[in-house]
């Protein structure tokens, strides 16, 4: 297994471990820790004998192998460290300038970290004093952009990195996700959906079902039970009277950004302008996820094909279930057993599984004998087919899995792992 090149460098896997090789193909880390890894400001996050530490692109050791997890920080010179779920910080030399005090902690910003100690929440600078008690039920002091979703009394606000309340907690849930690429935040008030910005201020009123995420300069809205796409101002661009709607747009080749909504028995593509641009009204019975424009899913006297967003047949319509094409192969239905198709409609992967879904980049969760496994394009088993479920299968990341009753993390060695320890590709 192999990733792709960042600054000149690529991680790549074998016989469980990785290492490191150049654009020549040259080992330029050696084959001995036990998860991924990628280079930011020339240092490397790696798991080794269990513990982490930090490399830099010579493999020479930075931090040595004693953290359980390392969560290397942009602002450099300070990074959280824990051992044994206590977290402290340690600068750039590996040396720990705040002690393994605290049961939680942020990444710093501007000089200023949140950490939890107990049931107290605090804003400390990097002398480690406490610059403000959160006094709140809860805290998130996961960084969103540097605010952090709080609570009281089951109602939820915002606070920004310095500990001031910029959203007052009025809200039965707020998003920090959803409309950050404009600066919004969604929240739900009353059972209802609405954006607010970073100053609390109502952009998108709560009166929509749901909301889903900008795309392209729109965002799908359902009112009534009904779908349409609303703008960033919440003027509506599309209008809310389709019975299903694609979550996003997706580019076509020829630059159009596009989504399908159905109406009755009728298709329509639009682009994001609120244009019209094609009816496939009487042509095909369902039209599936838009993910790649150029082959949607549709179906027709119970077989399923691909069309362009013109409504023209690419691959045709003989399968008996499809899925979207992820990363260049999709998911077909054959015979009653599922196997993978690339963009031509070749069969790259034999059907012999009884469950499949999409690619993540290299690698999928699928079903065989009653079993879930991981596979690559290559069909090679990356995970074993022993797991009753898998419910997350990121690329280079861990995967969840259910076996006898029990649901943990593995590695790609299948080895436990703690819930706390995650990828450290960044």
């Amino acid at each position: 297994s192999a990733n792709f090149f960042r600054d000149g460098i690529a991680a790549v896997k074998l016989k469980g471990k990785w290492g490191a090789i150049n654009p020549e193909g040259e080992l330029v880390i050696p084959i001995t820790y036990e998860r991924g890894f990628g280079f930011r400001d020339n240092k490397a996050v790696v798991l080794f004998n269990g513990k982490e530490g930090i490399i830099d692109r010579e493999n020479k050791v930075l931090v040595d192998f004693k953290y359980d997890d390392i969560r290397y920080s942009k602002e450099g010179g300070f990074h959280s460290v824990s051992v044994k779920e206590k977290y402290g910080y340690i600068n750039d030399s590996g040396i720990l300038v705040i002690p393994l005090l605290y049961d939680e902690a942020s990444e710093f910003y501007e000089g200023l970290a949140v950490v939890k100690k107990g049931n107290t929440n605090f804003i400390i600078d990097k002398q480690n004093q406490i610059t403000k008690e959160l006094k709140y039920d809860s805290v998130n002091i996961r960084f969103y952009d540097h605010f952090f979703p709080v609570s009281s009394s089951g109602k939820f606000g915002l606070v920004n990195y310095k500990g001031d309340e910029i959203v007052q907690t009025l809200y039965d849930a707020i998003d920090p996700y959803l409309g950050r690429e404009i600066n919004y935040f969604r929240v739900i008030s009353n059972g209802h959906d609405g954006f607010i910005n970073e100053n609390g201020k109502i952009m998108i009123p709560f009166i929509y079902e749901s909301l889903s995420i900008f795309s392209q300069g729109l965002i799908r809205a359902k009112a009534n039970g009904k779908y349409g796409f609303l703008n960033e101002a919440g003027k509506v661009v599309i209008p809310i009277i389709y019975d299903e709607a694609n979550d996003y747009f997706s580019y076509s080749r020829e630059g159009l950004s596009l989504a399908a909504l159905r109406l009755e028995n009728d298709y329509f593509i639009f682009d994001n302008k609120g244009n019209k641009i094609t009816s496939l009204k009487k042509k095909f019975e369902v039209v599936g996820q838009i993910i790649n424009i150029s082959l949607i899913p549709v179906r027709k006297k119970e077989k399923w094909g691909y069309i362009n967003y013109k409504g023209e047949i690419k691959i045709p319509l003989q399968f008996e279930e499809v899925k979207e094409f992820w990363y260049g192969i999709a998911s077909v239905k054959i015979g009653g057993k599922w196997g993978f198709i690339n963009t031509t409609g070749k069969l790259v992967i034999k059907p012999i599984y009884e469950e499949a879904e999409f690619f993540n980049q290299d690698i999928t969760k699928v079903k065989l004998e009653g079993k879930y496994g991981i596979i690559n394009r290559r069909n090679e088993t990356i995970i074993s087919f022993q797991y009753d479920e898998i419910s997350s299968w990121e690329y280079k990341s861990n995967f969840d899995v259910t076996k006898d009753g029990r649901s943990y993390k593995i590695n790609y060695n299948e080895e436990e792992i703690k819930e706390a320890e995650t990828s450290k590709e960044e």
